[in-house]
């Protein structure tokens, strides 16, 4: 499996290696215990018989039984997590490709590899009977025959006797009433709290949980988490004409600031805004007649915009130093009142600039108490002159190296690529609050005016942003990929066993335990993310292994719906329940990784799967094929 991956350029995760052979472990050995099953089997009907056929008559009717299974769950797998290449989240898609890759691998190890072990160990057991131990392995995985179970002496022991006597007594059991009615209260009940479970399943999964408790970066990703709310989120403009558009990029900086979730209300020019700084560049030479309104060609150098973020700033606040009228004294009000007046005016000593020489409405207002002045408009360089006083900004100052480090210039023309603002947040310490700061300020970036901003200006943070924004679209992922899944399962289910009954009950038996399995999660403090997602499609996977061989054998069989489905229970029960067993035991080893997310996310959510495997594959699955299944006594012959 790591060198097919590693031949197309798969870079290997810790999922990848800690967690990845575990779970194909799992998968692979079903199909080994069902060819396993299948031989013995084979051997068993030649014993009965007395015949003794040779090794390669024994191999060809061991993957004529089992070899039809093996394909069946295999191509089922495979179809569903190959399907996972279509999520739109990159941890999904990579889980899916390694989930299907195993699958192929375990198919190609059963068929070829596996086969060929089990023909090397019948040849040797049937050189040295007595002292092979394949040869009591096979004894151990012999399958019980199809026929009413007879008395405990003339069954031998095992795991497949316990198969058989547990299916002789529940459809036993079922022609009771109250045994009938007992279990659907029980299943209901299970089913009930696994629905109740699934509406209180939560989101989310921190940083700290996906790092080791050993790395120094897990107790600062703990801590930050508990004592510090801040976050700076960079607003992000790419391919878009910076120069014609100075006026939208300042309302948008103003909206995201002021109007935006847990945004700090205010918009300083200490603030890391590049567009704001040059701003002000302009301005200040401009004041100092080295740039003018028209240049020597003709072409205006600068034009006046509207700042919403200094519109409503008085100007002559800092004179008052916070007093009122009356504390200050009349003579010192006067003085005050007149030198703001002062401030407010053209052409005097101590106006502020910029100010419009002529145009009164681009001018700065004064109140009519005179203690107050607002100058909205700004000035900023003009769309054809934009470039031309950039690079003498960007190489003018402590200013000019932070606003060029806060852009992407094409080294050959100077255009600026992309650009960047950064804004601050405060209080987003929950998943849900982080959410409607994301869902807010990506709503003000698309109702800006500039240009094509759905697509070219977006607000980005790492925690808050790439961790954290999967989350807006994640229910609809996940139905997506499960209903994904189950179509592909459906498909290959429908052209391999071949009858649309048995395809629907072992849907709905699919589907259910998907519900089960999602209530669950609930109860064992676990939330929905991406890994959860990726453990779900694969689910499917496990959740077809414990079914469709029941399936395939129930339709094998002769008689009515009860004796079909106790003799699939017999004779192919113990291969599903050893998978199971085998999948637990190999995903526990996961538990001693240094990951504490491993330990939530797979280990706990794989002994969830084995279990509700068990539940629907041994118990719900056979009840429901015996009362809804095909009533007809004769075997399907497509399936064999």
């Amino acid at each position: 499996i790591a060198g097919l991956l590693c031949s197309v350029g798969f870079r290997f995760e810790p999922q990848a290696t800690q967690v990845m052979p575990f779970l194909a472990v799992g998968l692979g050995l079903n199909d080994f215990m069902v060819l396993a099953a299948s031989m013995a089997s084979v051997l068993r009907s030649d014993a009965e018989c007395g015949a003794a056929p040779s090794v390669a008559e024994v191999m060809a009717r061991t993957l004529q039984d089992g070899g039809p299974s093996v394909t069946l769950s295999s191509a089922t797998n495979a179809a569903v997590f190959f399907l996972g290449l279509l999520s739109p989240v990159p941890a999904v898609r990579f889980f899916a490709t390694l989930c299907g890759v195993a699958v192929l691998c375990g198919f190609v190890t059963a068929v070829l590899g596996f086969s060929s072990v089990l023909a090397l160990e019948l040849e040797a057991s049937r050189r040295t009977p007595t002292t092979v131990p394949g040869a009591r392995c096979l004894w151990l995985l012999r399958s019980a025959p199809e026929e009413p179970v007879p008395p405990p002496a003339e069954q031998g022991s095992g795991m497949n006797y316990a198969m058989s006597r547990y299916a002789s007594l529940l459809f036993s059991s079922l022609h009771s009433r109250a045994v009938q009615v007992g279990l659907l209260l029980m299943y209901l009940g299970f089913l009930s709290t696994c629905i109740y479970g699934c509406f209180h399943v939560e989101l989310g999964l921190e940083m700290d949980d996906v790092l080791p408790k050993t790395h120094h970066s897990y107790y600062w990703m703990s801590e930050r988490r508990k004592f510090f709310d801040t976050h700076a989120i960079t607003l992000v403009f790419r391919d878009v004409d910076f120069g014609s558009q100075m006026q939208h990029i300042l309302d948008l900086e103003y909206s995201m600031v002021m109007d935006g979730e847990f945004t700090e209300k205010h918009v300083r020019g200490d603030n890391p805004y590049p567009f704001r700084w040059y701003m002000e560049y302009t301005e200040a030479r401009y004041c100092v007649e080295q740039i003018c309104d028209v240049a020597a060609d003709g072409q205006p150098e600068v034009e006046w915009v509207y700042d919403r973020a200094t519109a409503r700033t008085n100007k002559c606040e800092y004179m008052w130093r916070g007093a009122t009228a009356e504390e200050v004294g009349a003579a010192e009000h006067a003085e005050l009142v007149r030198a703001c007046r002062n401030m407010c005016s053209v052409g005097k000593q101590e106006s502020i600039c910029p100010q419009h020489a002529t145009n009164t409405s681009l001018q700065c207002q004064i109140s009519d108490s005179g203690t107050e002045c607002f100058c909205p408009y700004r000035l900023v360089p003009s769309n054809s002159s934009f470039y031309k006083f950039l690079d003498n900004f960007l190489d003018g100052g402590v200013r000019g190296e932070a606003a060029r480090s806060l852009m992407s210039i094409h080294p050959d023309t100077g255009v600026i690529q992309a650009a960047s603002s950064v804004f601050f947040i405060q209080g987003a310490r929950t998943l849900e609050e982080k959410l409607k700061h994301i869902r807010r300020a990506r709503s003000i970036a698309s109702a800006s005016n500039i240009s094509n901003a759905k697509d070219n200006v977006f607000p980005l943070n790492f925690e808050v942003y790439a961790i954290s924004e999967q989350y807006l679209q994640i229910y609809r992922t996940l139905m997506f990929m499960l209903l994904l899944g189950l179509a592909g399962a459906a498909v290959v289910l429908l052209l391999l066993l071949g009858h649309p009954v048995v395809v629907l009950i072992v849907l709905v038996v699919i589907v259910l335990a998907e519900v089960e399995l999602y209530g669950l999660m609930s109860f064992l403090n676990m939330k929905l993310n991406s890994v959860v997602i990726g453990n779900m499609l694969m689910s499917i996977g496990y959740f077809v292994e414990a079914t469709c061989h029941i399936a395939r054998h129930y339709l094998l069989a002769d008689g009515h719906g009860h004796h079909r489905a106790e003799a699939a229970v017999r004779r192919i029960g113990s291969p599903v329940l050893n998978s199971c067993m085998t999948t637990v035991a190999s995903i526990t080893l996961v538990a001693f990784s240094t990951y504490k997310y491993f330990l939530t996310y797979f280990v706990l959510q794989y002994l969830a799967i084995a279990l509700v495997s068990l539940i629907n594959g041994l118990v719900l699955l056979p009840i429901m094929l015996a009362f809804f299944g095909p009533k007809t006594t004769e075997s399907f012959a497509i399936i064999k």
